[in-house]
């Protein structure tokens, strides 16, 4: 099969909050787009399968919730970077990040005046913000559709997302060897492929991070980036959707 690839920046037009922890009143909020997010607001979720409600509460399926094979498009994880195109650690300072915190400790419940609560806190990532991620499909026309200026919609919150920047569409390159990842978002397993690694968050359900795989088949994407940097893109993390793919192929 052949792949394409494309660099895409966006920014977060209003404030991102994306819930990825509570301990006990402590609110956190992990600073990067997943990759099933990034598919279903670019795509306007015109692939989301009709399902009842009872079975939608029983199980989390992202693969029988949408059907890729009518718009073969993937994501690597969408992560934080400045207004330089370089990479920025998530941060707990008020440069990128907005957190409430009550003070009213003594008493719970929500305050009567505002519907606050009266102890806690609240993270949200201020907006315009920067994220960058790459988009993987074995159609060109599919990634020539997204333009810098699109707006999207996406998150449980519905934060709106604008296209900042959409690279040279390129063919990917299938290699065999150890490769330098952008940040990818596997299961934890698949820690176990990787000599050096990055682990920027964790989930239940996977884990985000970057690194120096063992030697292996994976697919080279030239620089496009403002650093000059190449990254490969291993097969392990593409096995499960190009099989997704390869199903629009044998339609």
């Amino acid at each position: 099969m052949l792949l394409y690839g494309r660099r895409i920046v966006l920014r977060n037009c209003g404030r991102f909050l994306h819930v990825a922890s509570d301990y006990g009143s402590m609110y956190t909020t992990h600073a990067h787009v997943s990759s099933e997010m990034l598919y279903v607001g670019l795509s306007r979720e015109r692939t989301r399968l009709a399902h009842d409600f009872t079975s939608l509460a029983k199980r989390y399926d992202f693969f029988e919730d949408f059907d890729l094979a009518r718009w073969p498009v993937w994501f690597t994880p969408a992560t934080l970077i400045n207004h330089d195109g370089q990479f920025v650690a998530k941060s707990r300072t008020f440069a990128d990040v907005h957190q409430f915190n009550s003070m009213q400790e003594g008493t719970p419940g929500i305050q009567d005046n505002d519907k606050l609560p009266k102890f806690g806190s609240m993270e949200t990532i201020l907006p315009d913000k920067r994220f960058a991620c790459i988009a993987v499909s074995s159609h060109i026309d599919l990634l020539a559709g997204i333009e810098p200026g699109q707006v999207y919609w996406m998150g449980k919150k519905r934060t709106m997302f604008e296209i900042m920047v959409a690279g040279d569409i390129t063919a990917l390159e299938q290699q065999d060897g150890a490769c330098q990842t952008p940040f990818l978002q596997v299961g934890p397993r698949d820690a176990s492929h990787f000599t050096r690694l990055h682990v920027l968050a964790t989930t239940q359900r996977y884990i985000l991070l970057s690194g120096l795989t063992k030697a292996s088949s994976y697919w080279r994407l030239p620089a496009q980036d403002d650093q000059g940097h190449a990254y490969g893109i291993p097969q392990f993390a593409l096995d499960n959707i190009l099989t997704q793919f390869q199903r629009e192929a044998r339609a």
